[in-house]
């Protein structure tokens, strides 16, 4: 009985550990110039109205901004206009 005891204990450790890891390691993979938000790229470049980072897809919108979801393997680059505000590719 007391090595069932340490078989559970070790496997509730083996499987419970990686939950209490959270926020240890280095964070997501951000080249050197790819820093800054969508919002902060769109704002100080008042004619885009489409940009992407290789990752993401940000718009304008009436109601603001709208953003794709990132792959969890894309390694994000600058963010770069791909569309100005008369709807024309850059």
């Amino acid at each position: 009985m007391r090595l069932a005891g340490r078989i559970v204990a070790a496997a509730l450790f083996l499987f419970a550990a990686p939950a209490f890891a959270d926020g240890i390691g280095p964070g997501p993979i951000r080249p050197k110039g790819a820093e800054g938000s969508p919002a902060r790229f769109l704002h100080s470049n008042a004619t885009c109205r489409t940009a992407s980072d290789g990752c993401r897809i940000c718009t304008r919108t009436n109601a603001g901004m709208a953003c794709s979801t990132a792959g969890f393997a894309c390694v994000a680059t600058a963010w770069t206009c791909t569309e100005n505000g008369a709807g024309t590719p850059r």
